[in-house]
């Protein structure tokens, strides 16, 4: 019976977050905190899927892994369209390097999730 782990993408979400205020050297402000705690609701909520372990026939393992990286991409649109809106919306002060670094790098560690997932299947 495969364990049910998904908590981690938006663990995955907020930990790229973090890691790029470390990187830019930022400090964690109480905006960026409520970005991470905001994050955290909305990436669980949208990248949350209850058919993980369906397979369909004549599904090879490469076309797994492009229906779950395109279902990441599509979903990860979605969080940063939310994301910037509620920043926008609450004029928080953040970096745009840190945020414009975070948008890029977090769907390349999810889609590296999805691609460990599948294999360990």
């Amino acid at each position: 019976m495969p364990s049910d782990n998904n908590w981690l993408d938006p663990v995955i979400v907020v930990v790229c977050l973090l890691v790029n205020q470390l990187v830019f050297s930022q400090r964690l402000t109480l905006s960026v905190a409520y970005l991470v705690l905001f994050a955290f609701i909305v990436s669980a909520l949208l990248l949350y899927r209850s058919d993980r372990n369906r397979h369909w026939p004549g599904e090879t393992a490469l076309s797994r892994l492009l229906a779950e990286c395109s279902r990441v991409l599509v979903r990860w649109g979605a969080i940063v369209a939310v994301l910037l809106f509620f920043a926008f919306a609450f004029a928080m002060p953040l970096s745009r390097r840190v945020i414009l670094t975070w948008i890029v790098v977090t769907p390349v560690a999810l889609c590296l999730l999805q691609a460990v997932r599948l294999r360990t299947r």
